[in-house]
């Protein structure tokens, strides 16, 4: 499995909804202070949230208080297991249109209990 692009918004200095594509990405480039770190940090908060753990500062100052970390995820394996340990495969459990997959992270700061994971599909 592949990771394609992230979308990031409300978090930190990305309020808006924006997408970083990682098709043939080997390095981050740009100016101090401009969020190369914070697209680095939040693939760390969706995969682990364990060196960096999301905080009440890191909702946009002028979002609405949900972090939404969205990631894509392409050249799927044939089975998967969940949870539970049973093996399974994507289609089987209808998260899968045209070999791609969206899962969503999203966190109401402010509120102890995370909003579950949700599995999002989309179409391309």
């Amino acid at each position: 499995m592949k990771l394609k692009s992230m979308y990031l918004k409300n978090f930190r200095c990305y309020q808006e909804e924006v997408c970083v594509s990682f098709d043939g990405l080997t390095t981050f480039i740009g100016k101090n202070d401009i969020g190369k770190s914070t697209i680095l940090e939040a693939l760390e908060i969706f995969f682990n949230n364990d060196v960096v753990k999301i905080e009440q500062s890191d909702a946009n100052v002028r979002g609405n208080g949900i972090v939404s970390i969205t990631c894509d995820f392409c050249d799927l394996p044939l089975e998967i297991i969940l949870d539970s340990g049973e093996k399974t495969n994507l289609e089987e459990e209808y998260l899968t249109i045209q070999c791609r997959l969206q899962i969503q992270w999203k966190q109401l700061l402010g509120v102890r209990q995370k909003i579950r994971c949700q599995f999002v599909l989309k179409m391309i």
